[in-house]
């Protein structure tokens, strides 16, 4: 993962554009490529931070495997995992800026 995702999302595009068909799909799969990357690394990140003494005093309390996920995992990583999306967005965006110069016709639904 860290090899693909060390290459800026910009770079795919003329990969994407001969192995999509479609300009319009192979732009939404070049802005989820980019999100995915920032907020999986985020995600990674925030799981990896939290302390191994919560997972303790949750299986004290008689937490099963899904509340540990549910109740310690995700409300620990929830920042992690905010921040990634930030970062996400200015990739969609900056993806999505150079798809339509190139020629990828936004939807009449972007606009609104």
């Amino acid at each position: 993962m860290s090899l693909i995702g060390a290459i800026p999302t910009i770079t795919w595009i003329p990969i994407t554009m001969v192995l999509v068909s479609s300009l319009f799909y192979g732009a939404v799969f070049i802005i989820a490529f980019g999100v995915w990357y920032a907020v999986s690394l985020a995600t990674m990140a925030g799981i990896r931070n939290i302390d191994p003494a919560y997972y303790d005093v949750a299986k004290v309390l008689g937490s099963n495997e899904k509340q540990l996920i549910t109740k310690v995992t995700l409300p620990m990583a929830m920042p992690n995992i905010f921040a990634g999306l930030t970062q996400g967005m200015s990739t969609a965006c900056t993806a999505l800026i150079v798809a339509e110069m190139i020629g990828v016709e936004s939807p009449a639904w972007v606009g609104m």
